[in-house]
């Protein structure tokens, strides 16, 4: 009698997340001891994401790009291969909240917004006198804001007080 596998349940993921397979649900109906074999069979574009550990009852995978991928599970118990089944994870990006980089120079805004897995969008130049010339004045979207990850964050740096007293 042939082996049954069980990949376990379908998932959703965050980019980043490491995702953990289960296919300890399979069995032998002989009860014989059983052998893993997992495989990626597709990913998102652009992912480079592969198993660690494929031949485990409980490899995992790092997920690297937002898409769908795909991972079949066939098992042996050393006559016969199971018959393989798939088990799917659903990967998204993360909703993020907005540093606040007002007061910063330009370079630290950029390691400030990069660190937090966002991109520096336009940079602009306003008068202010709140903020010495060369800090950033303004931002949008606002500090605190939830925006997708990898989103652009724009920027208005201080020109200074160019108010003239007269």
């Amino acid at each position: 009698t042939p082996p049954v596998a069980n990949a376990g349940i379908d998932r959703i993921a965050y980019k980043r997340d490491t995702v953990a397979l289960d296919g300890s649900g399979s069995h032998d109906p002989d009860r014989d001891a059983l052998t893993y074999l997992w495989r990626m069979v597709s990913r998102p574009e652009g992912s480079a994401s592969v198993l660690n550990d494929s031949a485990s009852p409980s490899p995992d995978f790092y997920v690297d790009t937002p898409g769908l991928y795909t991972i079949v599970l066939t098992v042996n118990d050393g006559k016969t291969d199971s018959a393989p089944v798939s088990v799917y994870t659903l990967a998204f990006l993360r909703q993020l909240e907005v540093p606040d980089v007002a007061g910063m120079t330009q370079e630290e805004a950029k390691s400030a917004i990069e660190a937090s897995y966002f991109i520096v969008g336009t940079i602009g130049q306003g008068t202010t006198n709140k903020y010495s010339q060369g800090q950033v004045a303004d931002q949008y979207p606002d500090a605190g804001a939830m925006v997708q990850e990898g989103s652009q964050i724009d920027l208005t740096l201080s020109l200074g007080d160019q108010s003239w007293d007269k």
